[in-house]
């Protein structure tokens, strides 16, 4: 069975605290590290968070994420055009 690995964020919706990325990436390298076919990245995390996933995926597949939960973002908007070119860069 498949397993999407996910850490969910305060401002995204979740627990986990946005501020802990070190935690964060330590959690996602060993989902890495046990063959998680699907990583979920926000992506609010840091760039450099961002890259270190992207970098050390090995075969996981990357599904970046980012929700509205106000519901106020129009699908036109510039600001979801903007969060699309940050997903669609890795």
């Amino acid at each position: 069975m498949p397993i999407l690995f996910t850490i969910r964020t305060a401002t995204q919706g979740g627990k986990f605290p946005p501020e802990a990325e070190n935690e964060a990436l330590a959690l996602i390298l060993m989902a890495v590290e046990e063959k998680c076919k699907y990583i979920d990245v926000e992506i609010e995390w840091s760039p450099e968070l961002i890259n270190a996933v992207v970098e050390k995926k090995g075969s996981s597949k990357i599904i970046a994420s980012f929700h509205d939960w106000t519901g106020n973002i129009r699908w036109t908007s510039d600001l979801l055009r903007e969060k699309y070119a940050t997903a669609d860069a890795f």
